[in-house]
């Protein structure tokens, strides 16, 4: 049942397709780099390769962590939960807003990630590891966010990214007469 209902998603939807792990729950922050790894197949199996148009990243300011800056860069690579960071697609600066989205258009550069990538950022410009990253409260099953420490296990980084929708022409004859 669960793939006749993406089926019909793919076939129905009017805007782009939001990938996203975390549950929208804002509940503590990560300081340091921080990435998420998106593996396309746990949003629309079979895995195959989206565009990406835009990218929506949340941070958040605690009184008692002050940041020597809010400037960053976002980064996007190719690379799976193992091999990590294969091949830089794109950089960006950009400037953190506390407890509010930031959306970073990327639509005109043509990013056509495969089914395996990252979103990262990268805040080499500051001394302390600023700005921090939102995570949410609910510890993942399989974890898809890495910090400077590690895998994070307490909860999804509220990192978002759009793709254009999928069309039919996208689909192979064979991935639907396996959803059916």
């Amino acid at each position: 049942m669960k793939y006749l209902f993406v089926a019909l998603c793919l076939f129905s939807m009017t805007n782009a397709v939001e990938l996203f792990y975390d549950d929208g729950t804002p509940q503590w922050l990560s300081y340091g780099n921080a990435a998420v790894w998106f593996y396309t197949e746990d949003f629309f199996p079979p895995a195959s390769s989206i565009q990406l148009t835009e990218v929506e990243m949340w941070f958040y300011h605690h009184s008692s962590y002050p940041w020597d800056t809010s400037e960053f860069y976002l980064e996007i690579w190719s690379g799976d939960d193992e091999t990590f960071l294969e091949e830089q697609l794109h950089q960006s600066l950009e400037t953190a807003v506390h407890y509010s989205p930031i959306l970073i258009d990327v639509s005109q550069e043509n990013i056509t990630v495969g089914s395996d990538f990252w979103i990262l950022e990268n805040n080499e410009l500051s001394a302390g590891g600023w700005p921090s990253a939102m995570l949410d409260g609910s510890p993942p099953a399989v974890p898809h966010s890495y910090g400077s420490e590690g895998w994070i296990t307490a909860g999804d980084l509220l990192f978002r990214c759009f793709a254009d929708e999928m069309s039919i022409e996208s689909i192979s004859w064979g991935a639907l007469k396996t959803i059916f």
